[in-house]
């Protein structure tokens, strides 16, 4: 006989909050059982669920800490001004002339 959970049990089987359950139920990504306005799960169903997203380690790779900067990047960066770049003539450097 399957034992049948709910939303409750089903997410103190996982040990997730009972959000993420219905979270799996809305994207379709847990089997489920619906039985008028109830959802059910079996341990299996909630096992495959855990399986499915098994990460395995990566053997022989070694990840440095940091990367190395490309030699480009190793020059001191030029100095920002502060000031704004202005696009166009200055307003000094317009001249008018009057008849």
């Amino acid at each position: 006989m399957t034992d049948w959970l709910d939303v409750d049990d089903a997410a103190s089987y996982l040990k997730v909050p009972t959000s993420y359950i219905r979270r799996l139920v809305l994207e379709r990504r847990v089997r489920f059982h619906k039985l008028g306005k109830y959802l059910r799960f079996t341990g299996e169903d909630l096992d495959a669920v855990v399986r499915i997203r098994v990460v395995e380690p990566v053997p022989d790779v070694v990840f440095p800490l940091s990367r190395p900067r490309p030699e480009a990047s190793r020059e001191s960066p030029k100095p920002r001004s502060r000031m704004p770049a202005r696009h166009g003539k200055s307003r000094r450097s317009r001249v008018t002339t009057e008849n």
